[in-house]
């Protein structure tokens, strides 16, 4: 932690509460993260002072492309990496990646990217819904995100961390939970733990971009109010009469809530009431 410390201060960077930037510095982390990285082109989001970029460029069989917003890191990480830079095996980019067009990157790859990431707890779900809707030109992520937030996205069924976003990274991605981070692992100290996000993106997904957009204003007004019965959440989106229809053929019961219903159900269940 001192030498990241220190090297901050060098570099006249304090950690931004508000960008919610800590920095990883166990090893044993990375190795986590890494595992065998047998892609052929990487993207990572936040290099930082690039422990996770080095860590990368000795797993990846091509280039690395590393997407950093902070402009003295990314002179900093211009310095580090020269020769990697020289040698076309890294590539580093100045811009926010909420912002960043990753068609242009793909083409030059002639494939599809991996993504690797220390995600700030802040901007999670942003980053999350941008890989979403890029998710054609992604082969999967992994992610270390705070422990909460992972759970969310991993939920099934029943859980009561069940929700939105579940349900719509469902529609483009497979989800998995693989492993726990202390707060002590970063600088400054998280107040929480953290988790490897796993996501394994579909060859296709579940809904085309222009049903995805309508089903996630029907999976909203699903999950408006967790004490409610689905039947009352979508009162004023359809008739009673036309519900009444679909939940029979679909087997769902009259006191059924949306938590309890999974991604294809609530997908079914759409497509019966909007699409016939």
């Amino acid at each position: 932690m001192t030498l990241i410390k220190d090297h901050l201060r060098l570099l006249g960077v304090k950690p931004s509460k508000l960008r919610g930037q800590n920095f990883l510095k166990d090893e044993w982390v990375l190795n986590d993260i890494v595992g065998n990285a047998p892609y052929k082109y990487i993207l990572e989001i936040g290099p930082g002072l690039g422990v996770l970029t080095k860590a990368l460029l000795k797993r990846t069989q091509e280039k690395v492309y590393s997407v950093e917003v902070e402009s003295r890191l990314y002179d900093e990480l211009q310095i580090t990496f020269n020769q990697e830079i020289a040698a076309s095996r890294l590539k580093l980019i100045l811009n926010n990646f909420i912002f960043l067009d990753l068609a242009p990157i793909a083409e030059e790859c002639g494939e599809r990217l991996y993504i690797y990431g220390n995600i700030p707890y802040s901007i999670s779900s942003e980053i999350l819904f941008k890989l979403l809707a890029d998710s054609k030109l992604l082969i999967g992520a992994t992610l270390l995100v705070q422990k909460e937030f992972a759970e969310r996205i991993c939920s099934g069924p029943g859980k009561k961390t069940y929700g939105i976003p579940s349900v719509l990274t469902a529609i483009f991605a497979e989800a998995t939970l693989r492993g726990e981070v202390s707060g002590d692992s970063f600088h400054p100290k998280t107040k929480v733990s953290s988790s490897i996000l796993e996501l394994k993106f579909r060859d296709e997904p579940l809904l085309n971009p222009e049903e995805y957009s309508q089903f996630k204003k029907f999976v909203k007004s699903a999950f408006s109010s967790r004490r409610r019965t689905l039947v009352n959440n979508l009162k004023g989106i359809t008739d009673n009469e036309s519900l009444a229809d679909v939940y029979r053929n679909l087997q769902i019961g009259d006191d059924a809530r949306a938590e309890q219903l999974s991604p294809q159900v609530l997908i079914d269940l759409w497509r019966n009431l909007y699409l016939r």
